[in-house]
C-alpha cells in the first residue's frame, strides 16, 4: 500500500459494505477527524448506497473506460447534486474496484488537505447560506486555480465572505472536505487544464522550418526519382495543412493531415530499401525521415488540441479517442527520431506525457517526462507536472 494511503481500498469496502470488525470502525472514524479527504469519499459512497443505484457489495460494471477525467466530471456531477445513475456506477468502480484510479484520487486529495489543514488551522466553524450557494461560490472561487499555488489565500477570502454571511453553521472538516473535493489535480483537471485555455490563443508546438527538410536538387533516375517526386508533393502539402494548424483550426489541420497518411506510409516504406537509400544518400534519407517524424508529430498533437480545445462539445468517449490517436502518432514520431538518430526527441516526450496525462495514464506520462534532459526547452514545464503529478 503506498505511503499516503490511511485507508486501503480493501479496507474502505469493508467499512462502507458493513463487514468492517470494531477495530477498523474505529481508526477509520479517527482517521476522518483529521483527514477529511475520507470524508469526502465514505459521504459520496453512503449517499450512493441510500439512492439504490449500486449493490456496492456486487457493483455493476459503468458503460464505457473510465479514466481520471471522466472520473474529475463525474465527481463535480455528485457534489453539485446532479449526478445520474452512471455516476454512481462510475465512481464505485473507481473507488472500490480500481487500485489505480483509488490511490490517484486519494494522493491528490490529501496533498490539498495537508496544505490546507496547515493554512487556515485556527478556523473552527464557518458559516454557510445553503449547501448549493456553498458549492456554487467554492466552485466559482475555485475552479480556476491550475495548481495547488495560491490555494489558501483563496480558501481564506472565501471564508471571510462566508463569516459575515447569516445561514448554517458547519464544522471546518466538512466545508474543508467540500472545497477539497474540488481541487482533484487528475486527468484533465489542476496542472493539465490550463492546455485547453493556452491551446485556444496558440498553438501547442512550434513549426519546424520546412525547408530544411525539402529534398535538394539532384539527378536521380528510375525510383530514386520517383520518390523524390512524391516527397516534393508530400512536402507541398505538409506545409499547407501546417498553415492551417498556425491558424488554431485544429480540426480543419488534422483533417487535412489525415489524408496524408497513405503518401506518408508510402515514403516511409521507401525508406526501407536499403538500395533506393544508398540512391538517396544518407543526407537526403534523413531528412526524407525528418519530414515524416514531423508529419506523424503535428498529426497527432492537432487531435490532441482539437479535443482538449472543444471538450466541452465532445463526448468522453470521443475525447478518449482522439488521446489515444494522438498517443499512436506522436509515439511513431518518437520512434523515428530514436531509430534514426534525428536528434533531440524531448518535443515528442513531453507532447507524448500531456496525450497519455490525458488519457489517464499517468504512470507512463511521468516515464516520458523524466527522460527531459535540464537544458530542454520543455524541461521546465515537464519538471511541473511531474511535481504535480507525481508520487
Amino acid at each position: 500500500m503506498s505511503e499516503w494511503i490511511k485507508i486501503s481500498q480493501g479496507e474502505l469496502v469493508a467499512y462502507i459494505t458493513g463487514k468492517a470488525d470494531a477495530e477498523l470502525r474505529s481508526r477509520v472514524q479517527k482517521i476522518m477527524d483529521t483527514a477529511p479527504e475520507y470524508k469526502v469519499v465514505l459521504d459520496l459512497l453512503t449517499n450512493i448506497r441510500q439512492r439504490g443505484t449500486v449493490d456496492l457489495e456486487h457493483p455493476a460494471k459503468p458503460s464505457g473506460r473510465v479514466d481520471a477525467i471522466r472520473l474529475e466530471a463525474t465527481l463535480e456531477r455528485l457534489l453539485s447534486g446532479s449526478a445520474t445513475a452512471e455516476d454512481d456506477r462510475v465512481f464505485v468502480h473507481a473507488m472500490l474496484t480500481s487500485p489505480h484510479l483509488y490511490e490517484l484520487v486519494m494522493l491528490k486529495l490529501s496533498r490539498v488537505a495537508a496544505l490546507e489543514t496547515e493554512t487556515i488551522p485556527e478556523m473552527e466553524m464557518v458559516t454557510v447560506p445553503s449547501r448549493e450557494e456553498f458549492l456554487q461560490i467554492v466552485f466559482r472561487e475555485t475552479l480556476p486555480q491550475p495548481a495547488l499555488a495560491g490555494v489558501g489565500q483563496k480558501l481564506r477570502g472565501i471564508w471571510d465572505w462566508l463569516k459575515q454571511r447569516k445561514g448554517y453553521v458547519i464544522p471546518i472538516p466538512a466545508a474543508l472536505a467540500a472545497v477539497l473535493a474540488l481541487f482533484l489535480i487528475i486527468g484533465g483537471s489542476g496542472p493539465l487544464a490550463q492546455y485547453e485555455e493556452r491551446w485556444n490563443s496558440e498553438v501547442p508546438a512550434p513549426l519546424v522550418a520546412l525547408a530544411e527538410v525539402a529534398p535538394a536538387e539532384s539527378q536521380l533516375r528510375g525510383a530514386g526519382a520517383e520518390v523524390r517526386s512524391d516527397w516534393i508533393a508530400f512536402s507541398k502539402l505538409f506545409r499547407q495543412s501546417l498553415t492551417t494548424y498556425q491558424k488554431r483550426d485544429y480540426r480543419a489541420a488534422f483533417g487535412q493531415l489525415s489524408r496524408l497518411q497513405a503518401q506518408a506510409e508510402a515514403l516511409e516504406q521507401s525508406l526501407g530499401d536499403e538500395q533506393l537509400v544508398q540512391e538517396l544518400g544518407p543526407q537526403e534519407a534523413t531528412k526524407a525521415r525528418e519530414l515524416l517524424r514531423n508529419y506523424y508529430f503535428y498529426l497527432g498533437v492537432s487531435q490532441l488540441a482539437y479535443s482538449r480545445v472543444n471538450g466541452d462539445r465532445l463526448e468522453d468517449a470521443e475525447k478518449d479517442r482522439y488521446a489515444h490517436q494522438a498517443i499512436r502518432f506522436i509515439s511513431r514520431a518518437l520512434t523515428l527520431a530514436e531509430t534514426h538518430r534525428l536528434g533531440q526527441s524531448d518535443r515528442e516526450r513531453f507532447f507524448l506525457g500531456l496525450a497519455l496525462a490525458f488519457a489517464g495514464n499517468t504512470p507512463k506520462a511521468l516515464e516520458h517526462w523524466r527522460q527531459i534532459g535540464s537544458n530542454s526547452p520543455y524541461f521546465q514545464e515537464a519538471d511541473r507536472l511531474i511535481n504535480a503529478l507525481g508520487k
